[in-house]
């Protein structure tokens, strides 16, 4: 049995394959790619029995229907090395044997029984569906998925929680310290429902999406949800159980602004953080008329930096304290050149926003404030 296919075709999909598949699966063929010939076309399938992504591919030539499961990581390195090409898998049916033949050169490896690989993840009964533009999908995703935790006690919050209405979708994702809400309206769906889905497919997601992406057609049901992305298809289990009320840690009076340059609070923060201590990362905020001061010190070690910075403040002068890899994490996925932070007092959460408005959306991230005991 043989086909031929370009080798950067192959080697593009197979790369985000990679992102899924555990170098210790938890069954032997999950360490395989799954290659299906109908045809001129190749669909490769990839899992790791939560999550599966499949990818079509136009072959130059094939002489007939098969199916064979080939090992992710050597074909991998072996795409890699070779330059752009086509490309011949030439395979023994009986033994699964395949030589990889290109240019000026030939590899050998051993496939494996395409039978054995896992039955795909389908849906339910009671389906629903929405469709999002790339644009929507992406910056939803961008602006939250850096806040999802690594809760074993709390597995609900180890997702982005997809919160759809008749009119818009907000995703949501928090790890009790901080918190990314970002809301998109007019988006029309089947109606009101929700799911959380995990921080793996999340991360694939935001691999194969671009802003260019036309569309992306999602369906969901209680336990699984499959998104169709030009040029791949994406299933995941999804996080069972009930995500908190986020609105109700939202403030909704925080009557304190303070707008700074966010590049530059970063630079900040950079340069001042690493005289904080080891044991709380804790970074001072001393906030007045048109002036902050950073500042963080470990008293163990006898170290202490601060700088100042130009701001634009309203409100009474507060010195308030975060945990500045938080703060960072914020700042560095937030949009627009300036931060507007609202603010109530040191010990009240504190929300963040961009000076730059979007229209048809909302972000807002918000973050728990720290004890200040120096």
């Amino acid at each position: 049995m043989k086909f031929s296919v370009p080798s950067q075709a192959l080697l593009n999909p197979v790369l985000v394959f990679n992102r899924i598949i555990s170098p210790k699966p938890a069954q032997p063929a999950l360490g395989s790619i799954l290659f299906n010939i109908t045809g001129k076309q190749l669909t490769i399938t990839a899992g790791d029995g939560d999550s599966v992504i499949e990818a079509d591919i136009e072959l130059i030539d094939a002489e007939r229907n098969y199916s064979i499961a080939i090992p992710a990581k050597t074909l991998t390195d072996s795409l890699r090395a070779i330059p752009e090409q086509p490309i011949v898998f030439d395979i023994d049916p009986e033994s699964y044997q395949i030589k990889l033949q290109y240019s000026n050169g030939e590899l050998k490896m051993v496939g494996g029984n395409a039978d054995e690989y896992p039955d795909p993840i389908v849906l339910g009964q009671n389906v629903m569906s929405l469709s999002l533009t790339g644009e929507v999908l992406s910056s939803g995703l961008s602006h939250t998925f850096f806040a999802t935790a690594d809760d074993d006690l709390r597995p609900v919050m180890n997702g982005v929680y997809f919160d759809i209405t008749e009119s818009d979708i907000t995703f949501v994702a928090s790890d009790g310290h901080k918190l990314s809400k970002s809301r998109f309206f007019p988006v029309g769906t089947d109606g009101k429902a929700s799911f959380i889905m995990p921080k793996k497919p999340i991360s694939l997601l935001r691999t194969i999406v671009s802003k260019d992406t036309e569309s992306v057609n999602i369906c969901f049901d209680e336990k699984c949800v499959f998104a169709s992305i030009p040029g791949y298809r994406l299933t995941s289990r999804l996080i069972s159980g009930r995500y908190p009320n986020y609105n109700q840690v939202i403030p909704k009076d925080n009557p304190y602004k303070l707008t700074i340059d966010r590049a530059a609070l970063i630079d900040v923060l950079k340069r001042v953080s690493p005289f904080s201590s080891a044991n709380t990362s804790l970074v001072c905020f001393e906030i007045k008329e048109n002036s902050l001061l950073v500042s963080a010190q470990d008293k163990d070690l006898s170290k202490s930096a601060q700088e100042s910075i130009e701001c634009q403040y309203s409100g009474n002068n507060m010195k308030i304290g975060f945990q500045h890899s938080y703060l960072t994490d914020i700042l560095s996925n937030l949009p627009g050149q300036d931060a507007v932070f609202s603010l109530a007092d040191p010990s009240r959460a504190c929300l963040l926003e961009s000076s730059e408005k979007v229209a048809g959306s909302e972000l807002v991230m918000l973050l728990m404030p720290m004890v200040i005991n120096i």
